[in-house]
């Protein structure tokens, strides 16, 4: 009788330790149409020993988690270095954890991208690797050989590192089947594993719209704060993408929980006690002004000591972080998936999702099915966006009669109020001539409530495109002359007093800062003059993610690439490689291949 077949797709959560375990290498792995795999025995090689049976943690998983505490210590830390936090996904843990075990040359067993991004297990008790393991996946990494490999080393005497989602960390230990006091094993906070092929259709969507390969992949870059679990993407031509939640193809279909295994929705290892000896995680929660010592929005985590092992490891790199000693039930407001499964959602049919997947383009398939379940009626969207304007603005009559007019009647302002709102305080003058158009996308929200006045001035048939942007204080100044064009991406913020001037066309990229005083023109007089025609103007480019620093600018005909920084009192001219640190008259570079973020965003 062949033990492992799977008739119920629940009842596998995809671990290999079957595979690993079988002494004929009768086990192989079949993906299904959803990109899972999932164990095929060969029976003209089958031997019925049924270990693939005793090592299976779904069958079982009672008995893999009962020795330690139904009462963890729980600690909320951060680490003390930002820059530790910065490379990590969350308040840096499992890098101080694996940190500890490669200076001592001991074994480390995580999970790594492979060249095409899919993940995989790997062991090492090399430090330079730690930069490997680091940083969360979220898809199912594919084990086949770890396990024999940790078995091996564990019985050779070294200490082992193992790290894991929990069924994971229950397929090691059934398929050890004893107790080895030199491994400690940590799990995560998990809502379930994503399909591996799922992600590879999103990456290819994604090198289609950036025509490029993808040779950078990050999920919760903190580059736009840890909060917005941000994927990052960096590409062959060197182009950088950023994507937030409420945007992103892949983060979208994810809180749609379509992407997960079948198992995942009956999880058998959620709860207490844990079946690790630590378990981590992102430490979300309602903050408040006595928080803000531990989070600052660029990552903070919790430890949860569930053995005596991971209570005596702590002492090892408490020294590092700042904690707090916490009980663990505060957890479950911010992370109620380490205690329950999620509910499989109704409002989705998974064969036509998957199937629509086969032939058409992953963003495509995500958004028609995010619509769907996220459906509203476009009058009550409008009703709802006007009275959270009417709110920001404390229901005055006169911002309020402001409101509707630049956001239901002005024909010069192109906006659907049931997405986006242009919340433009009386502190900023708009100028807006003949056949111009200001094009809204998103919140956008252009001063303050006090303060010197800023302005808008479109000259005739000129655009301006705003996608969900902010500005510092009331004073800025855009200004575009007849016909020109003028894009700022998506969530850029606009210093005091900064200043952008378009003869042609300016382009400044999303998540990108524009410092106190700073200007940015594709032409030499700062003012747009009568005699617009004589001036003249080249298009300026800037990047995604830059940082123009204050009292710098960006000269005419400039192509600035992403994620650069320009520092105070420069002068960017010319093309400029990206993520590069540039200074001085004309700017030179003084530091490649950098990485930002600015804190308290």
């Amino acid at each position: 009788m062949v033990m492992i077949k799977i008739d119920n797709k629940p009842d596998c959560c995809g671990c290999k330790a079957c595979g690993d375990v079988c002494p004929k290498g009768s086990i192989s792995f079949i993906l299904d149409e959803e990109g899972f795999w999932y164990p095929k025995v060969d029976l003209d090689t089958c031997i019925d020993c049924h270990l693939c049976e005793k090592v299976c943690p779904v069958i079982h998983y009672e008995g893999v988690n009962t020795a330690n505490s139904e009462s963890p210590k729980t600690y909320i830390i951060q680490h003390k270095d930002v820059n530790e936090r910065f490379d990590s996904t969350s308040g840096a843990a499992y890098p101080a954890i694996a940190k500890y075990y490669l200076k001592h040359g001991y074994y480390v067993a995580g999970h790594v991208f492979t060249p095409d991004f899919s993940v995989t297990g790997y062991v090492t008790n090399k430090i330079e690797d730690l930069n490997k393991l680091r940083k969360s996946k979220y898809l199912q990494s594919d084990l086949q050989g770890v396990y024999s490999q940790i078995k091996k080393l564990l019985n050779d005497g070294n200490k082992v590192l193992f790290s894991g989602c929990p069924c994971q960390i229950a397929a090691l230990k059934t398929f050890l089947r004893k107790e080895y006091n030199e491994l400690l094993t940590v799990d995560f906070t998990c809502m379930g594993i994503d399909s591996p092929w799922a992600f590879q259709k999103y990456i290819q969507s994604m090198e289609r719209q950036y025509d490029s390969k993808l040779v950078y992949f990050k999920s919760k870059s903190k580059e736009t704060g840890w909060r917005d679990l941000t994927n990052k993407m960096i590409f062959e031509n060197g182009n950088t993408y950023f994507g937030t939640r409420n945007i992103d193809p892949n983060l979208r279909a994810t809180f749609l929980d379509i992407l997960m295994r079948p198992s995942c929705f009956q999880c058998r290892f959620k709860g207490l006690p844990r079946i690790s000896d630590i378990t981590i995680g992102d430490y979300w929660h309602r903050r408040t002004v006595k928080d803000f010592n531990i989070d600052d929005n660029t990552g903070t985590s919790y430890y949860m000591a569930n053995s005596k092992a991971g209570e005596e490891f702590f002492n090892n790199i408490k020294e590092e972080f700042r904690c707090e000693h916490k009980e663990a039930s505060v957890l479950f407001r911010g992370n109620p998936y380490m205690f329950k499964s999620l509910p499989e959602p109704k409002d989705i049919n998974r064969h036509d999702f998957y199937s629509a997947l086969k032939n058409e383009d992953f963003k495509e398939v995500v958004d028609r099915f995010y619509e769907k379940v996220h459906y509203e009626s476009r009058i009550k969207k409008v009703i709802i966006n006007i009275l959270r304007a009417f709110k920001r603005y404390r229901f005055n009559p006169f911002r309020c009669i402001r409101f509707i007019y630049y956001n239901l009647f002005c024909e010069n302002i192109d906006i659907d109020l049931a997405d986006s709102l242009f919340l433009v305080w009386d502190s900023v003058d708009l100028d807006l001539k003949k056949g111009s158009k200001i094009k809204v996308k998103g919140i956008c929200t252009l001063g303050k409530k006090y303060g010197h006045r800023g302005i808008i001035h479109l000259g005739e048939n000129s655009e301006l495109s705003i996608d969900t942007i902010t500005s510092e204080t009331s004073s800025f100044d855009l200004t575009l002359g007849e016909s020109a064009r003028l894009n700022i991406g998506h969530r850029t913020i606009i210093g005091n007093s900064a200043r952008v001037s378009a003869v042609k066309k300016v382009s400044v990229g999303g998540y990108s800062y524009l410092g106190g005083n700073s200007i940015i023109s594709d032409n030499n007089d700062m003012a747009i003059c009568s005699d617009e025609k004589s001036i003249m103007a080249e298009p300026t480019t800037v990047g995604v993610h830059c940082w123009i620093g204050q009292n710098s600018m960006v000269a005419k005909g400039t192509t600035m690439g992403d994620e650069v920084i320009l520092e105070p009192n420069s002068v960017a001219e010319g093309n400029i490689s990206p993520r590069v640190k540039i200074k001085g008259f004309p700017a030179y570079i003084v530091k490649k291949n950098i990485q930002w973020f600015k804190q308290g965003i």
